[in-house]
């Protein structure tokens, strides 16, 4: 672009020229008492050495100028090379665990570049990677005076707050991030969880449709946990005798996801509060069909204590043809039959389920039966030592703190976490007291291990 401005100049003085040279004359000049005569083209060409010679003179006065300014920005050009040195030198000891030489480049970075949150972050890891966490919180609290790393700053302290479960602080420092980016999903977990902890449902409800919103729980999700959040408002109900709101909360959320344990569970035990057997009975009959559950059977008895024995039998029998072959309903009418002594059809189901599946479930089932049919202590023992090779039992397991609870709740009565307990096996079996060799020998009555269900 530039040679083709300078062509298009030279061509402009040349044409300029040439077009002078058809005006024969001269140009007269009187200037402080000087008296000049130019030929036109003679004149032009003055002038133009004239301004080229202005124009070096200032080029050459300006270069001597600027030398404090060039040298400041090559300077200042260095400095800054010298920093993303430091922080890719900071970063690299970080990654190889070397806190103290992180820190010594995070320094350095610092102190060459003007304005470097990162070098506040490598040098707070450093700080971390030491055991200086006084110094660590320091940096944190440098980031968050950068709008750029001001989440970063206050996601580190929260870590903090944490770990000294100074939940006041946490929440403080969520309030804080949410104000500044309302979709960052572990800042609203935080604020969701919150809500929960303090039994604010309406809140908590408010953090559901935000996380659907902003998409970080999908339709899906965001039922499933509206359901749950239902039921733990309507347990808090209920333990505020107000049992009519409770149930109408437990049923929206049975309308939410009507085929899930949790929801009809907990419907149903509401119902059996409110002395509705027979709504109870025909909502777990309908949730028995795709999700059959023990603690449902349990239940499912419950609503039978006005029956007869036999009409116990009966309705037992009825809830479970609906999925006869599933290993739930078998293990359900077992323990139905061991109650009623009817020996001869629980060991047909056990004899069948043994070959399936040795579980600890039927070698238990399997125990009581000879020990109540036949008095037959070393076989029931025998029994029993099996199911200490046999799978492990699906338990009531809290996924976040792997603790077992005797029946499902909305929030871990251990670690309170939200939605956490599901139907699973342990990680780690349990080991069993069993007898072994030269123990004194006991009967399976001695070790009550696994007592027999309660009767119909």
């Amino acid at each position: 672009m530039k040679l083709f401005l300078f062509g298009l100049t030279l061509l402009g003085i040349t044409g300029l020229v040439l077009w002078l040279s058809d005006f024969p004359g001269l140009i007269t000049l009187d200037w402080f008492g000087y008296h000049i005569e130019l030929n036109p083209i003679l004149f032009v060409v003055s002038l133009v050495f004239l301004f080229i010679l202005f124009l070096l003179v200032y080029k050459i006065f300006a270069f001597f100028i600027n030398i404090p300014n060039r040298f400041k920005d090559y300077r200042d050009d260095r400095r800054v090379q010298i920093g993303l040195k430091a922080l890719t030198k900071a970063l690299v000891s970080l990654a190889a665990g070397d806190g103290r030489e992180a820190m010594r480049h995070a320094q350095n970075a610092k102190k060459n570049l003007s304005d470097a949150p990162l070098a506040d972050f490598f040098a707070a890891k450093a700080s971390q990677m030491e055991g200086n966490n006084d110094q660590a919180r320091e940096y944190l609290h440098n980031l968050t005076n950068h709008e750029e790393t001001s989440l970063l700053g206050i996601k580190g302290l929260i870590s903090y707050a944490q770990k000294e479960n100074n939940t006041s602080l946490i929440i403080h420092l969520a309030q804080r991030a949410y104000r500044i980016k309302e979709d960052t999903p572990w800042v609203l977990t935080i604020l969701f969880d919150n809500a929960i902890q303090t039994k604010n449902w309406k809140e908590a409800f408010d953090f559901v449709k935000k996380m659907t919103y902003h998409q970080i729980w999908s339709e899906n999700e965001a039922k499933h946990k509206k359901a749950i959040l239902y039921i733990a408002q309507a347990l808090d109900l209920q333990k505020d005798n107000n049992l009519a709101q409770a149930i109408d909360d437990a049923s929206r959320a049975y309308r939410l996801m009507p085929d899930a344990f949790e929801t009809s569970y907990s419907y149903a035990k509401l119902l059996l509060v409110q002395n509705d057997p027979k709504k109870a009975r025909k909502l777990i009959s309908k949730t028995w069909i795709t999700n059959p559950h023990k603690d449902l059977g349990k239940l499912f008895k419950e609503t039978l204590h006005d029956k007869s024995d036999v009409e116990k039998i009966k309705y037992c029998e009825d809830l479970v043809s609906s999925c006869p072959n599933h290993k739930t309903s078998q293990l359900f009418l077992v323990e139905i039959y061991l109650s009623a002594k009817l020996w001869g059809n629980a060991r047909q189901i056990l004899n069948n389920l043994h070959m399936q599946e040795p579980s600890k479930e039927v070698c238990y089932f399997m125990a009581q039966l000879e020990e109540g049919e036949y008095h037959h202590h070393d076989q029931a023992n025998a029994w029993l030592h099996k199911a200490k090779d046999s799978p492990a039992s699906e338990e009531w397991i809290c996924q976040t703190c792997q603790t077992s609870t005797t029946s499902w709740h909305p929030i871990c009565p251990h670690c309170q976490s939200f939605d956490s307990i599901s139907w699973t096996k342990k990680l780690s079996q349990p080991t069993l007291l069993l007898m072994e060799k030269g123990d004194t020998p006991f009967t399976i009555v001695d070790m009550n291990l696994n007592p027999r269900p309660d009767n119909l």
